[in-house]
C-alpha cells in the first residue's frame, strides 16, 4: 500500500525500521503562520538515531536531566534532534544528532537560540 501525503510509511533499512513522513509543501506564496513549514527530506538512517540514544545514556544533552519517562520496553524516552535540521540541508549523521527530552526538543524548534545550538554542537562530537 502506498501512503497518502500526510501519512507515515515504515521502511526497513539496514536492519532497522525507519519512519518516512510524507509531508505537504506549502503552496507557493502561502503566508506563514508564524512558524517554519517543513516537509520530508528522505530516508533516515536507523543507526544514527540508535547511536545518539546510546551516547545519551538516558540524559538530555541540553538540560542534562534524566528522560521524563520510559518507553514500554523500559528504554528512556528521549527524542532525536538534528542540530542543523534536515529541511535546512543538515545531514542525517552521528555528528549532527543529539538526544533531547521532549521539552528541550520543542524549545530548540521554537526558540532556535544560538547559545543552545553551540552547546549541542559541542556535545554531538562522538
Amino acid at each position: 500500500m502506498i501512503p497518502f501525503k500526510g501519512q507515515d510509511a515504515v521502511v526497513q533499512d539496514r536492519g532497522g525500521s525507519v519512519t518516512l513522513r510524507l509531508g505537504r509543501r506549502p503552496p507557493v506564496g502561502a503566508a506563514s503562520r508564524g512558524r517554519d513549514q517543513s516537509w520530508a527530506c528522505g530516508l533516515r538512517d536507523a543507526f544514527v538515531a540508535e547511536n545518539a540514544k546510546r551516547r545519551a545514556k538516558g540524559l538530555c544533552k541540553l538540560c542534562e536531566g534524566e528522560a521524563p519517562f520510559s518507553r514500554a520496553d523500559g528504554d528512556p524516552y528521549l527524542e532525536t534532534h538534528h542540530i542543523v535540521w534536515l529541511a535546512q540541508g543538515g545531514s542525517d549523521t552521528v555528528e549532527n544528532t543529539v538526544e533531547l527530552c521532549p521539552n528541550c526538543h520543542r524549545k530548540m524548534h521554537v526558540l532556535k537560540r544560538e547559545a543552545d545550538i553551540a552547546i549541542l554542537r559541542a556535545k554531538a562530537k562522538p
